[in-house]
């Protein structure tokens, strides 16, 4: 069913068919003709389009492909179903199978080129369109003029003979052709011209005269002539209109051909040529907006979304696809003036000299292409008579603009090897990327630099927190650091910690003869069984003289490259094959040195042994763990002479006690002889009470020598030899006293002991001697309890009991005295009770 052109004008849109295989151009296609208010329905095949033509779909022209078009059976089935909807065809061909259209298609209105371009593919279907819907058009009334010719006159000298072939001939020529600005020409069928309106003859620059029967070769140059030919030749093979492009003399042309009968059956070519080349240059710049500006909003959504360096090689990938170059780098200035390549990139396989994040020092490396847009601080290209490095990708040519923000230089854009070469266009081009990359690059740039100072410092706390906890950490190591440990093998493995590419070395020294001693040694597992296999002893205890300028040298307490070798850090007493042993199987690359010291006193030094390639960069831990470590050496040191101070008087100590109580035996032994020949009762019985209690004392100094130095004694031990001693003593002739003893372990100091032991002694005595007169016998107890703070000490009796007068307080005896007295140095409490048993309690605070 057939759609007329009022029902098409209802509608509004009108609807295309575009029949094509070709997934290079459809897309292109499909989106130019939307973009114009088109609505588009797409075929991949001939019977795709038959199918839709056969519905009641309102189609109003089909976009067909030339080779879909040539398929076996695919012309007589598409013509057929779009002659009979009356669907005009326009035919989309290249220029290498124009050729393949038979004369004859009746619904053919045109041809257009794939790569024609938006404008003229557009200009195409509007053509088509009016033709179709007017049926009124040029083509008819030209086909019209032809069969007039046909039926009047056999030859075309006769045309000014026929009255109204004049009169349409001056319509068509004087009201028409010539008022257009348009070039208008027929040719015949040898492409001869047989008619030119006015603008046509102005464009030749001949009058009528000068350019009837002459062809395009005999007016233009051989190349405009020649695609002149090849479209005149299309639009009589097609025998339809082709619409094309073509360039004369720089100059763009918009050309509609179509095919005109001529006089005796003759066949020849009708054109209308509009010069379109500002509108086409117009539309060339505002694609190339469009791009630009695409590529704008490209670019900036790259530096807002591509993190850290990814972006510059996204920003490079952008830049080389605008100016279709294969190769490229993109670097920025960094603070210290220098260049920073963050990207490069080109085709697999390409190598380049600059390597992603080389950073060339300000004019080192500034050489070649880039390096003269840096130094000159503008754009430029070369094709051709470029070098490059060994290894370097053959440069055929380079585009290179450095980029500026305001008067400085803080970057480079260079591209490489585009086909064909670059041009002052594609300068253009890359000085324009440029100036929008700049304030962009400059943001990036200073965001990172702030982002590096962020990172930076934050690395610093972080450094400096791990440092205060590893510091804190190992002085608490030194502090509870057991005495029989090894306070150098400690540094030795702290420092370890901190450097663990280093062996370390930590000695002490010896202030009497001016030497250092290795106490310690830290690294490589294995190390230290090698070094003792190559000396035939271990390093540990080896000592080497140290100078006085390298011990002044020490003192500063600052890390300082040390000795060059095992044979100057053993000061020469390595012999020189043995000290170059080490150094191979140490990989001896720089040693670094420091020394403990404090208040100008030297206690040692350490060594820290690189591997060749290693550096130290940060020393501050180590310094300050040094420091740390020589407060502790100065400790460790005065600690170890105080131990040897106590332990030589612990010695004296002891033989002062040993010797007290062999002067105390002996004067006991004294005292007794003296006693025993006094014939006085009274003197004897003061002598042996003296001798009982130079015996007392003399028991407590030998528990106190038995004590191998301890400063406390068992006082339940000490108490029963007491009171043993006195029942051996003065228990005898048939009297029999019996003990209960209850004491528990009490561990007392030496003062006290003796202080107790002394009232024990004069309460024993003083029990024996009165509470069991005249042989009679009885019991004695003694209790011993510590409290939670106090010392309860009782001494109890059955006997007799003192005198009923007897007053604690009071009493004038010398033993009571004596008990009172020392009852009160003690702080303690003397209490007297009597009762079945006579009881003494003494109450003091313990511990």
């Amino acid at each position: 069913m057939a759609v007329d052109g009022n029902q098409m004008s209802k509608r509004g849109k009108k609807t295309i068919v575009l029949v094509s295989a070709d997934h290079d151009t459809t897309p292109s296609i499909h989106g130019a003709l939307k973009s114009a208010g088109y609505a588009v329905l797409s075929a991949k095949t001939v019977e795709e389009a038959v199918e839709m033509l056969g519905t009641d779909r309102a189609v109003d022209l089909l976009l067909l492909d030339i080779e879909l078009f040539h398929d076996a059976g695919g012309s007589r089935t598409i013509e057929a179903a779009a002659v009979n909807r009356d669907v005009p065809i326009v035919f989309l061909c290249s220029r290498n199978n124009a050729d393949l259209i038979e004369p004859g298609a009746s619904a053919a209105y045109g041809f257009v080129e794939k790569q024609s371009g938006k404008g003229v593919l557009i200009a195409s279907v509007k053509t088509a369109l009016g033709l179709h819907s007017t049926r009124g058009g040029l083509i008819k009334r030209m086909s019209l003029i032809g069969s007039q010719l046909d039926k009047d006159s056999p030859g075309i000298g006769d045309l000014s003979e026929k009255p109204e072939v004049r009169r349409l001939s001056d319509e068509l020529y004087g009201a028409l052709l010539d008022s257009t600005a348009d070039l208008v020409f027929i040719k015949d069928s040898r492409f001869r011209y047989l008619m030119l309106n006015r603008a046509n003859r102005e464009f030749f620059g001949r009058s009528e005269d000068e350019l009837l029967g002459k062809t395009d070769f005999d007016l233009m140059s051989e190349q405009a002539a020649a695609n002149c030919l090849r479209t005149d030749q299309q639009s009589l093979r097609m025998n339809g209109l082709v619409i094309s492009i073509e360039e004369v003399d720089g100059r763009i042309y918009e050309s509609r051909k179509f095919p005109v009968s001529l006089d005796g059956g003759d066949r020849g070519v009708g054109a209308f040529i509009r010069d379109i080349t500002e509108t086409r240059r117009a539309e060339e710049r505002l694609l190339a907006s469009e791009k630009k500006l695409y590529l704008r909003n490209r670019i900036a959504q790259l530096f807002l979304t591509v993190p850290g360096d990814e972006i510059y090689e996204a920003i490079l990938d952008v830049v080389r696809e605008m100016l279709k170059s294969e190769h490229g780098c993109f670097g920025y200035i960094d603070e210290e003036e220098r260049l920073v390549n963050v990207a490069t990139t080109g085709r697999a396989g390409i190598t380049c000299g600059m390597q992603r994040n080389d950073r060339s020092p300000f004019h080192e490396k500034w050489k070649g292409p880039w390096g003269r847009a840096l130094l000159e601080g503008r754009s430029f290209y070369k094709n051709g008579n470029l070098s490059a490095p060994p290894g370097h990708v053959p440069l055929e040519n380079a585009l290179c603009a450095p980029v500026m923000y305001g008067d400085r230089v803080i970057g480079n854009l260079t591209l490489a090897n585009r086909p064909g070469g670059y041009d002052e266009r594609d300068l253009e081009d890359l000085e324009e990327m440029s100036r929008y990359i700049s304030p962009l690059l400059f943001a990036r740039m200073q965001y990172t630099r702030k982002e590096d100072e962020r990172r930076i410092a934050e690395q610093k706390v972080n450094r400096h927190s791990s440092d205060m906890a590893f510091l804190s950490r190992t002085a608490m190591g030194f502090i509870e650091l057991p005495t029989e440990a090894d306070i150098y093998d400690y540094i030795a493995h702290c420092l370890h910690e901190i450097a663990p590419e280093f062996r370390i070395l930590v000695n002490e020294f010896n202030p009497a003869d001016d030497t250092t001693v290795i106490r310690a040694i830290a690294g490589e597992h294995g190390i230290l069984a090698a070094i003792i296999k190559l000396l035939g002893r271990s390093p540990i205890g080896l000592g080497t003289p140290m100078p006085i300028n390298h011990q002044k040298e020490l003192m500063r307490q600052k890390v300082e490259v040390g000795p060059g070798g095992f044979h100057e850090l053993s000061g020469g007493a390595l012999p020189w094959p043995v000290s170059m042993a080490i150094d191979r199987l140490l990989d001896i690359g720089t040693i670094y040195g420091m020394g403990f010291a404090r208040h100008e006193t030297l206690y040692g030094n350490i060594l820290l042994i690189a591997p060749r390639g290693v550096t130290l960069e940060d020393t501050s831990i180590i310094e300050a763990f040094v420091k740390q470590a020589s407060v502790a050496l100065q400790r460790h040191r005065a600690e170890r002479a105080l131990e040897r101070s106590l332990r030589e008087k612990e010695l004296l100590l002891r033989e002062l006690q040993h010797r007290v109580k062999n002067s105390l035996g002996m004067i006991t032994s004294l005292v007794n002889l003296e006693a025993t020949r006094s014939k006085n009762d009274d003197t004897r019985s003061t002598l042996k009470n003296i001798r009982d209690r130079i015996n007392t004392l003399s028991k407590l100094y030998t528990l106190l020598y038995q004590s191998q130095g301890e400063d406390q004694i068992r006082l339940d031990s000490y108490l029963r030899q007491i009171i043993r001693s006195l029942l051996e003593t003065h228990v005898g002739g048939g009297r029999s006293v019996g003990i209960d003893l209850a004491m528990e372990e009490v561990r007392i100091d030496f003062k006290r002991a003796a202080s107790v032991g002394i009232i024990v002694n004069e309460l024993v005595t003083n029990t024996i001697k009165h509470a069991f007169p005249d042989g009679r016998s009885g019991r004695l107890r003694i209790r011993l309890e510590p409290t939670a703070n106090r010392l309860l000490l009782e001494v109890a009796d059955d006997g007799i009991g003192p005198p009923g007068n007897f007053d604690i307080t009071g009493s004038k005896g010398l033993g009571i005295e004596l008990i009172r007295v020392l009852t009160g140095q003690l702080r303690g409490v003397l209490d007297y009770s009597r009762g079945k048993e006579t009881v003494f309690t003494i109450k003091m605070p313990f511990p």
